[in-house]
């Protein structure tokens, strides 16, 4: 009996497998957003259609691949009343989208009032929600504040590299709108996101 080993749980490798391979999808889906910002505030729409389609194929990638189902009408929800934000404060006159009269392409294109670039930002931002901004939807008031002062820098932002114009004034309705954006996405589906750690999705 000297000999004995005494008694020692010692944690799973699995454990310890899934919980660094759950962190990739959110880090993927985050650098992939930002690169799709970037590619239109920086570089001019390049590549946004292929960030923009590798947001859409890790979405529903996500959503077949694990067990907890990924809502569609969440991103939809979101998606349909930012577009409808910005198609307000645009015809309220509140900013407004310069257009690019020596090298017009497709994203120049107008979908009503707004063009289609922002829209294609749109649908990059409400594919993070339940990815790589999911941890923020279930605190509801973070949620809120964290949209309105980062959502409204994001135009401050897209205001220096000349893809939005706007006065100081409008500010205040970029807050409130922002907020709004995080109230509605803080509110959908209870909270359902992605369950990485079921399948150990990468």
């Amino acid at each position: 009996m000297k000999d004995a080993k005494p008694y020692v749980i010692e944690p799973s490798s699995s454990v310890s497998t899934v919980s660094k391979q759950s962190k990739w999808p959110m880090i993927i889906n985050a650098v992939l957003f930002q690169a799709l910002w970037f590619s239109v505030m920086v570089f001019e729409q390049f590549g946004l259609a292929l960030f923009l389609s590798a947001l859409v194929v890790q979405f529903f990638y996500q959503r077949h691949a694990t067990r907890s189902a990924i809502s569609l009408s969440l991103p939809f929800k979101v998606l349909v009343f930012g577009v409808f934000m910005d198609m307000g404060l645009t015809f309220l006159g509140l900013y407004h989208f310069p257009e690019n009269q020596l090298h017009p392409n497709i994203f120049d294109v107008r979908f009503f009032v707004i063009p289609l670039w922002l829209i294609g930002l749109w649908l990059g931002f409400v594919l993070t929600l339940q990815h790589s901004l999911q941890w923020l939807r279930v605190r509801k008031t973070v949620c809120v504040i964290a949209f309105s002062v980062f959502g409204t820098m994001s135009y401050l932002a897209g205001r220096r590299f000349e893809m939005i114009q706007f006065n100081n004034e409008s500010i205040l309705f970029l807050l409130l709108g922002w907020a709004a954006v995080g109230w509605v996405a803080s509110s959908q589906d209870s909270y359902r996101g992605v369950n990485y750690t079921n399948k150990g999705v990468i």
